[in-house]
């Protein structure tokens, strides 16, 4: 079996007392044994074996309580739609997010399923349509705590970026942070582009299929823990980066595959055509933020891969995405 989540590390360590405290306060059995669970870098998560079954408890190391009941919220809203998530156990006073030496935590049922290291082409496809299916089911969705998430913007990535560099304020760190500053002014992305709920991480082990054949179901995305309300295509841009590059080429026929497979189940709007470009820069930048202290600007992953899209431009890219 593997385990509901995208396993965190373990930084915080409980004792089964805490853990039978917590479990008082829903209706689900008594502690019989706890596991960490060892993978990941962000989260710890503990597997609770009860009488009444096995349970997942994630505790948020770095999300605050109401970034937090915005997970809570949006994960209710969207299994109350049929869509293929698991959401988190009320407690007997009806809350979703418990507090636990100061932080919030989530009690979530455990799943069991199996996480592919190689998905088919079908299985891709699947995906694809999995977060089409998610921008559908959120496009008029406007999420409680919404302003508690870092919701992905052109602006967001300003400020992120400058913080950043003000943590190393060296000559590299100006340089990077002058052409971050170029790229951003030069997005221009119009208020009116629509925006849904994206998950923004559709990494393997949070997508959990029936078993881990080439037949294989997915029955679950799991992991709302970047999920923020941005432009509808990021997620579609974040497809296209898992599986449209191949030795830093980015392959434009396997791109126009994953766009028309997202299109199946929900088709872009014209602005969306208009400004995908754009878009797959923003995310771009945004990794960029996250690993802008590893090497100098010409070592910048984010670099070489907006360079490398700007040598097709942007009439070449949306003519091979929708011509």
């Amino acid at each position: 079996m593997t385990l509901l989540f995208h396993m965190m590390a373990m930084k915080t360590f409980f004792s089964d007392d805490e853990m039978a405290q917590v479990l008082t306060q829903y209706t689900a059995g008594h502690l019989q044994a706890i596991a960490p669970i060892s993978a990941g870098t962000v989260q710890t998560n503990v597997l609770l074996t009860t009488t009444q079954g096995q349970f997942v408890l994630k505790y948020y190391e770095n999300r605050s309580h109401k970034s937090v009941l915005f997970e809570a919220y949006l994960l209710h809203y969207l299994k109350k739609r049929a869509f293929p998530c698991v959401a988190p156990l009320p407690q007997q006073n009806g809350k979703s997010v418990g507090t636990l030496r100061g932080k919030a935590y989530m009690l979530y049922p455990f799943m069991a399923g199996k996480h592919l290291t190689l998905p088919t082409r079908t299985q891709q496809q699947r995906i694809v349509r999995l977060a089409a299916q998610l921008q559908t089911l959120t496009s008029s969705y406007r999420p409680h705590y919404e302003a508690h998430r870092w919701n992905y913007s052109p602006q967001l990535c300003h400020q992120l970026v400058h913080a950043t560099a003000a943590k190393n304020p060296n000559a590299q760190s100006q340089t990077k942070l002058a052409w971050f500053e170029q790229q951003l002014n030069a997005l221009n992305l119009p208020k009116t582009l629509p925006k849904a709920i994206c998950h923004c991480d559709y990494e393997l082990p949070n997508l959990l299929f029936t078993d881990n054949s080439a037949t294989a179901d997915l029955i679950a995305l799991l992991d709302f823990d970047d999920a923020n309300r941005t432009y509808r295509t990021f997620d579609l841009v974040f497809l296209l980066d898992m599986w449209s590059w191949s030795d830093g080429i980015f392959d434009l026929a396997r791109a126009r595959d994953i766009v028309y497979s997202y299109q199946q189940t929900r088709p872009l709007s014209a602005l969306e055509k208009a400004y995908i470009f754009e878009v797959h820069h923003l995310k771009r930048l945004f990794e960029g933020v996250w690993f802008f202290h590893t090497g100098d600007l010409p070592d910048l992953h984010a670099k070489r891969a907006i360079d490398h899209l700007n040598t097709y431009g942007k009439a070449v890219y949306s003519e091979a995405l929708f011509g």
